[in-house]
Formats: C-alpha cells, sequence, structure tokens
C-alpha cells in the first residue's frame, strides 16, 4: 500500500562520497536496511566543507551497464550543532494522570524555561512518549535530541488548615538522536506548599518543570560542550 510517489529506503546501495581528503575516513560504503550510510569523519565538518554524493554505479551495475546511469551527483547538506542551534524536542506525559490539564502545564513550563537557557535552539513538544530506536525515525523526525519525561504528582502531607504538601516527581531520559545515546537519566522529586489539593499540586508540578528543564539544559550542554 502508500502512495506510489512515497519514497523507499534503498538497502545495500554503494554510495561514494567526494570532499576534503582530511575529513572522510573512506569514500565508499553501503546503505543499511532503512537506506542510511553513517559516515565516520576524521575531522569536525566545518561549515565550509563542500561534500557531495553520489550512487557507484560501477559497484551496482558493472562497467557494461554503468553507462547506461547518469548518476548525478547530490549536495550534502551540512550545519553545526551545538546547544545554540539543536533542535530539541521535549516529550512530556504522565502515566499516573495521562488527561490532567497539569501535564499541559508542565510541558509549557518547561518550553518556557529551556527557551531562556538555551538561547538559539529550537524548541518543539509531543504529548507521547517518541520512539528513538531506528534510523527511519531520525529522518523523519526533524531533530537532534529527544528530552522525555513521565510525570507524577501526589498528597504528600498537611500543614494545617487548607495549606497542603505536594509532592512531584519524573523520570527524565534525554537521548541524542543521531547516535542513540542516552546523554542522561534522571528521577527528580521535588515538594511544594499550596492552598488546597489543587493549589498544591499546580506549585510542585511548576517546581518540578523548572527543575527538569535545568537537568535537561545542564545535561545538554555536557553533551554537546565539544563542539563548541
Amino acid at each position: 500500500g502508500g502512495s506510489a510517489d512515497a519514497a523507499l529506503p534503498w538497502a545495500h546501495l554503494p554510495v561514494r562520497l567526494q570532499a576534503a581528503s582530511d575529513l572522510l575516513a573512506t569514500q565508499a560504503g553501503l546503505t543499511d536496511a532503512q537506506g542510511r550510510w553513517e559516515v565516520p569523519w576524521q575531522r569536525v565538518v566545518h561549515p565550509s566543507d563542500v561534500i557531495t554524493a553520489h550512487v557507484d554505479t560501477q559497484a551496482l551495475l558493472g562497467p557494461t551497464y554503468a553507462p547506461l546511469w547518469n548518476a548525478s551527483p547530490v549536495a550534502v547538506k551540512t550545519r553545526p550543532l551545538t546547544w545554540k542551534s539543536v533542535r530539541v524536542l521535549v516529550a512530556i506525559k504522565s502515566s499516573m494522570h495521562p488527561t490532567d490539564p497539569l501535564v499541559d502545564f508542565a510541558r509549557a513550563r518547561v518550553l518556557e524555561s529551556l527557551s531562556q537557557q538555551l538561547p538559539g535552539a529550537t524548541l518543539a513538544s509531543s504529548a507521547t512518549s517518541v520512539a528513538t530506536a531506528g534510523p527511519v525515525q531520525l529522518t523523519n523526525m526533524g531533530h537532534d535530541v529527544v528530552l522525555q519525561a513521565d510525570i507524577s504528582w501526589a498528597f504528600a502531607s498537611a500543614l494545617g488548615g487548607r495549606s497542603v504538601w505536594y509532592e512531584a516527581r519524573a523520570t527524565l531520559q534525554c537521548t541524542n538522536l543521531w547516535s542513540q545515546d542516552i546523554f542522561a537519566n534522571a528521577q527528580p522529586s521535588v515538594q511544594e506548599a499550596g492552598i488546597g489539593d489543587k493549589h498544591a499540586a499546580k506549585q510542585a508540578v511548576n517546581k518540578l518543570a523548572i527543575e527538569m528543564a535545568g537537568q535537561m539544559a545542564e545535561a545538554l550542554k555536557a553533551a554537546l560542550s565539544d563542539l563548541l
């Protein structure tokens, strides 16, 4: 099924690269089952580097039929990846309170805090967890890292009168979508007081969101510090 115009991955396709000799560790390779080829670089790629790729028709078709396919080179677009230019997907959900408005509130507060700590980064949000395994995901999502959290909150103790303490906690994971490396795992937990359960819960979730954003930003800066 699917559209006739839909792009399909070409597995085991021989590909060749052209670029500066000190950049490429190898010039030829085969695509994987998802039509991707992971290229090892010998040094950091600079915006001024000119990189082109083309199908290796000699390897694919042999010398007799290779001239029948005019394999035009394709320019490989690159961009610097730092914590100031990174594309971040923030995926926050609550298994315990899946439809509670506080989940949307937490997501908005995390994005607001991250935008202040990661100036220049492109931020987007999702209400569901993101499967990070598999290269097909990477080309379709348009993000470099995903910051995921499953949050919850509950009554902790009474202060007297209508004042109560609420605890909010999260299971937090940060993943580099290109390498699939998990560069942060954390379980932040906070407590905050409020007047009545609803107010106290919101106060605790707000404090948790700020704490999560701080931990996410620091982990991301540390993960990309060698690129600054």
